[in-house]
């Protein structure tokens, strides 16, 4: 089984491929007996090796844990764990200071 790194956004198309959520693990995976290319863009070294940061990433470290930006400039990190689809104060609070930082330059 291979864990992948897939932003929100992206969740529908790496499950029409053949992606799976792993509750307990809170990561999409590829199944055993799926094709693995398919998912190459999501596989946690090519979003590691993506941008030249000067950080390394522990086998097994998700991108969270080592500070690693996964997706475009308008990704908004989490710095706490909570469900990316039902509502949060926390995340509702960042995104607010975001906007107003944005709306700033």
């Amino acid at each position: 089984m291979i864990f992948l790194t897939v932003p929100f956004a992206e969740k529908d198309q790496a499950k029409a491929l053949g992606a799976r959520w792993n509750a307990a693990q809170k990561k999409w995976y590829v199944p055993d007996g799926t094709n693995s290319t398919l998912f190459e863009k999501w596989h946690p070294q090519a979003v590691a090796g993506s941008g030249d940061t000067g950080k390394s990433v522990a086998k097994g470290a998700s991108m969270m844990e080592v500070g690693l930006t996964i997706t475009g400039e308008k990704y908004l990190a989490r710095d706490h764990n909570c469900i990316p689809w039902e509502p949060c104060a926390q995340c509702d609070e960042a995104l607010a200071k975001a906007k107003a930082n944005l709306a700033t330059k």
